[in-house]
């Protein structure tokens, strides 16, 4: 619960409280001793650092998050730890290879019907795409992300996918379509 408290703080704005609720996740896993539940913590923490552009933190809490999830068979969390960490990787200095890992994460998380989180993960993987400047495969992946929460009226994380979208149109020269995204935050 309190690693979920600490992405809805994020999502509306409260980056201080998301980092403590994050904190607050990782020791009580740790003292409750539950390897999934310290995973999927872990994978919190990594996210939210990585929202805070905290790139060398997010690595390490992944990284973290990966062991124990390999550790102790934790099979998603491992996945959704690698899409963290590739997103984390990518930027700081290899977004090559964090392309990859996310592709890799993200095809093992569906693989065990992992769908729940996959916008999410498709705007991490447009990050890093932007971030390695192939700007019309950045635009598929946020039309797939976008495709999908519509397909599923699911739109917990459109936000952040209209907000790359901008970014990405932007960067395409697409002034028009950029601001259109950007003012479909507003709405």
């Amino acid at each position: 619960s309190l690693a979920e408290s600490a992405r809805n703080n994020w999502i509306t704005g409260y980056l201080a409280r998301a980092l403590s609720d994050c904190d607050a996740a990782v020791t009580l896993a740790k003292e409750v001793r539950h390897p999934d539940s310290l995973a999927f913590a872990w994978l919190f923490h990594a996210w939210i650092h990585g929202y805070r552009r905290d790139w060398h933190h997010a690595v390490a809490s992944s990284e973290t998050g990966l062991t124990t999830a390999r550790q102790s068979g934790c099979v998603q969390t491992l996945a959704w730890n690698g899409c963290v960490h590739g997103w984390a990787i990518g930027h700081v200095g290899d977004p090559t290879s964090g392309e990859a890992e996310i592709a890799a994460a993200v095809e093992a998380s569906k693989g065990i019907m992992g769908h729940v989180a996959l916008p999410q993960f498709s705007a991490m993987m447009a990050e890093v795409l932007l971030v390695r400047g192939d700007l019309m495969a950045a635009e598929t992946c946020l039309t797939q992300a976008m495709d999908f929460e519509h397909s599923r009226d699911d739109g917990y994380f459109a936000a952040e996918v209209r907000r790359l979208s901008g970014v990405c149109l932007g960067r395409l020269g697409r002034t028009d379509e950029a601001k259109a995204a950007v003012a479909e935050l507003l709405r």
